[in-house]
């Protein structure tokens, strides 16, 4: 999931892509987009506030991967946010899946 902010802008300007990667029946392996819950995006705003408060500073964008066994990573940027920076039509997880089921072959 990637998902960025400016919310401490006054618009609190957001952009999330989010999807999961799922083994169906039968062994195919298939990218599923989801569209984060308000409820998700509210938790990831109080991370972002907690650490500006110990920090100092508003990080711009989160990338977060959930594996299957449970474990998690978390990375943050204080860079200029891709999408909200105007380039909207983002390309950058074009072909993750392939990227990604390469990875665990070759681990």
């Amino acid at each position: 999931m990637n998902y960025e902010s400016l919310t401490h802008t006054p618009d609190e300007t957001t952009s999330t892509i989010a999807f999961s990667i799922v083994r169906r029946t039968g062994g195919q392996w298939e990218r599923v987009d989801f569209r984060l819950s308000d409820e998700a995006q509210t938790y990831l705003e109080h991370i972002k506030q907690d650490m500006h408060v110990k920090g100092g500073a508003y990080w711009t964008f989160c990338d977060v991967a959930i594996e299957h066994d449970g474990r998690y990573k978390f990375d943050y940027s204080y860079a200029p946010p891709y999408r909200l920076s105007g380039n909207l039509l983002d390309k950058r997880f074009e072909g993750y899946l392939e990227r990604y089921l390469s990875e665990k072959r070759g681990a």
